[in-house]
């Protein structure tokens, strides 16, 4: 049948940010699918002379199926005008541009169209899940059914986390959910998927900025209906009214804090909300990365995790893969799984740069007289190692100066006429010296326009747009783009264009790594590829990778029901891509390979340190294990145990501060860490030595043993208790060690 069609965009080159609303009739026999690509042609068509702006994703866009109203209204024909009835009712706010244009964001306009579909009787689209949002969402409803009551949810990059959040809300029937972050952004998000889908559609969402924020709240839950309130935990004159009202509410409470890990997990923002918490609320703390950090004030008393290569997996299973799932209003649409942008990671040696700028200054790379080298020391004075700077970017983006080990287009085996590339440097580096790096960089890259993320008049808030306008006008001079950054835009930076990104930063934090890669895993084509490249000065203590990897094997190992860490470990490998570059190309490498490779290079023990559980021990416990002190962390455990037990028992709404934990500092996380690192690396001396090739049975006789246990303690500087601890505790996954120590 034909069809009516609503559309609106919203140019984001556009300084006024007025959204366009108008329609479309479709006069021919077509599916919905067909008339909504029909209809974003037309959009097109308003693009005469900047179609390729329009598609490089600058201009957003979303249509609609009104045709049941059009005919309610006689409206089911060409230039009926269907578009100035809707705007009449449910947008206002005239733009400057034209009847057409309206003063709202593109959520805005798109939030209010949404509502009046809805209340015309036109309800949105049911949305259906991923196969990694459906399991997760299982996991946690059964943990909250066993009595978890804060939950941490450590969900990489386009994983759907605010859909996922509104999926907790329909499956638990919780009456009041509050959505907390200290990134004011993230509620636009949530309100305009909770609009847009038929499963959220009845919620009731309120911005508790709004001043009549309870009344509304009120209303709605004396007619029985699902809340969803949005709290700002920024520093304000009435949060606290806003904190005592929500929590004081006797209802059902599901408090979802968004980025917990950025802003809210500073003292001032998150002790209000752990005094005022009830002990039946269900706090879910999600975080993309730095789960640790995100927990630092909350006693997490369970964990599920989703890192980006599972999303991988899903995608290149068959068609024909079977998905069932326990949730009640959802299903799995494989169809989502589509969206997800393939990776490729590449290691690249960059030994033949380093040692031809040694050749023309010897002292390259020395520090008091110790020639070591590091991207640290590049960063702390880039002009000294302009040669080697300069070359090292020519080899890899020009292909120059012979070192084909170097060279992308022979790594990746694909020439790119115009390319946007990311590189992110030490974090050490001041802004002057990536200035600097910036401005040696254009020298080198004449056909490049280099752009440093940085400065006092771009912010984190305007990098998005100032580095789109940049590639924009680039790309209209036919240049190919490089941008620097040393951390600015590894958070909340989406540029769909970006296909490279280079790590040249030395050993760096797992958390900060993964929010860096994810730059490149922005969907804005079908077909996409994420090429995540580690500029490397020494290959053998080079991690950057292993920890994702490692991470997916074991969340892998535990979803499939897999026996082996190693077997996971395997199947994970067989499906993320992972090459060395070399003189004849890139050589991808099979799982053995590389599972060998990370274990020569001892990498498995620092990712243990990397990831280890640590959310699981209280300040106390973290710094009995910082001294490597058996005693003191008992003690404090039982002491966590009992804060526990008085929480646990407390009257609802307890407030009482002496029950708050303590915020641990990152100096004594990184210690703690330390420790844990050197114990792993050191189980293949507990296994080997009680002549058993399992560390369970290891344990058992060490345990027996008062001579081991007085070897352990003197080899490992660490109390054998102590160890056996953290494993009980679940800090240290047994998993993780397997792929260490044959079992």
């Amino acid at each position: 049948m034909s069809r009516m069609m609503i559309y609106s965009w919203n140019d984001q080159d556009n300084a006024l940010d007025e959204t366009k609303m108008g329609d479309h009739f479709v006069p021919f026999e077509c599916t919905l699918a067909e008339a909504e690509q029909h209809t974003i042609d037309y959009i097109r068509t308003q693009f005469p002379r900047r179609a390729r702006h329009f598609n490089s994703g600058r201009v957003l866009y979303k249509v609609w199926d009104v045709s049941d109203i059009a005919k309610k209204f006689n409206k089911f024909r060409k230039g009926s005008h269907i578009d100035d009835l809707i705007r009449e009712a449910c947008l206002g706010h005239a733009g400057t541009q034209g009847r057409e244009f309206h003063s709202l964001s593109f959520d805005a306009t798109n939030i209010r169209i949404d509502r009046y579909l809805h209340k015309m009787g036109t309800p949105p689209a049911p949305v259906g899940l991923t196969a990694w949002q459906a399991r997760s969402a299982e996991r946690v409803i059964e943990e909250i059914a066993a009595g978890k009551r804060t939950i941490m949810a450590e969900l990489c990059a386009r994983f759907g986390k605010t859909i996922w959040g509104g999926v907790l809300t329909c499956e638990t029937n919780t009456n009041l959910t509050v959505v907390v972050s200290y990134v004011l952004t993230s509620f636009a998000s949530f309100e305009k998927e909770f609009v847009g889908f038929e499963q959220f559609a009845d919620f009731v969402t309120v911005d508790t900025s709004d001043p009549d924020y309870q009344q509304v709240i009120d209303q709605a839950l004396a007619e029985n209906k699902q809340v969803v309130a949005f709290l700002s935990m920024c520093v304000g004159s009435k949060r606290q009214q806003k904190i005592d009202y929500l929590f004081g509410l006797d209802t059902n409470r599901l408090v979802l804090i968004d980025e917990a890990d950025f802003g809210v997990h500073k003292a001032g923002q998150a002790r209000p909300l752990v005094e005022a918490r009830d002990p039946n609320d269900v706090i879910v703390l999600m975080t993309g990365t730095n789960a640790d950090k995100a927990a630092s004030f909350w006693p997490v008393d369970s964990t599920v995790s989703v890192v980006y290569p599972e999303l991988l997996i899903e995608k290149r299973l068959t068609a024909d893969t079977k998905y069932t799932t326990s949730l009640a209003h959802f299903k799995i649409d494989p169809s989502r799984h589509n969206l997800v942008v393939d990776v490729e990671f590449y290691q690249m040696d960059l030994k033949s740069a380093v040692e031809f700028a040694r050749t023309n200054d010897p002292e390259a790379f020395d520090e008091d007289g110790i020639y070591l080298p590091s991207w640290t020391k590049f960063a702390a004075n880039p002009i000294k190692a302009k040669g080697f700077w300069t070359r090292m970017l020519q080899a890899v983006f020009l292909g120059q100066h012979g070192w084909d080990e170097l060279n992308v287009e022979h790594q990746f085996g694909e020439v790119a006429d115009q390319r946007v590339a990311m590189m992110f440097l030490s974090g050490s580096m001041r802004n002057t010296n990536l200035d600097t790096a910036a401005k040696l960089a254009q020298q080198a890259l004449p056909g490049y326009q280099v752009v440093p993320i940085y400065g006092e008049e771009m912010t984190n808030r305007s990098a998005e747009k100032d580095v789109k306008d940049a590639i924009e006008v680039a790309r209209e001079k036919g240049q190919s783009v490089l941008l620097l950054s040393a951390g600015m835009a590894q958070r909340s930076f989406s540029v769909g264009v970006i296909t490279e990104l280079y790590l040249a930063y030395d050993e760096g934090n797992n958390g900060a790594t993964i929010q860096k890669i994810s730059r490149a895993l922005t969907p804005d084509q079908a077909g996409k590829i994420g090429r995540i490249v580690s500029l490397s000065f020494d290959p053998n203590r080079d991690d950057k990778f292993d920890a994702l990897l490692i991470e997916t094997a074991l969340n892998y190992k535990r979803s499939h029901a897999i026996k082996s860490a190693k077997d996971a470990m395997r199947d994970v490998l067989r499906t993320v891509d992972i090459f060395r570059c070399t003189a004849d190309g890139a050589i991808k490498l099979d799982g053995d390979d590389y599972l060998e490779q990370a274990i020569e290079r001892k990498s498995i023990s620092r990712v243990v340190g990397k990831v280890a559980d640590i959310t699981k021990l209280s300040v106390g416990e973290l710094t009995a294990l910082a001294q490597g002190n058996a005693a003191a962390f008992r003690a404090a455990k039982q002491e966590a145990a009992e804060r526990g037990k008085t929480r646990a028992n407390g009257a609802p709404g307890n407030k009482n501060k002496n029950t708050s934990p303590e915020m641990a500092s990152a100096k004594l996380i990184a210690q703690a860490r330390e420790v844990i690192t050197t114990i792993v690396e050191n189980l293949d001396i507990i296994v080997q030595g009680t002549g058993t090739y399992n560390i369970n049975q290891a344990f058992k006789i060490v345990g027996e043993t008062p001579e081991h246990r007085q070897a352990v303690a003197e080899e490992f500087g660490v109390e054998f208790e102590l160890i056996k601890e953290l494993f009980d505790h679940g800090v240290i996954n047994v998993d993780l060690v397997e792929l260490q120590v044959d079992q």
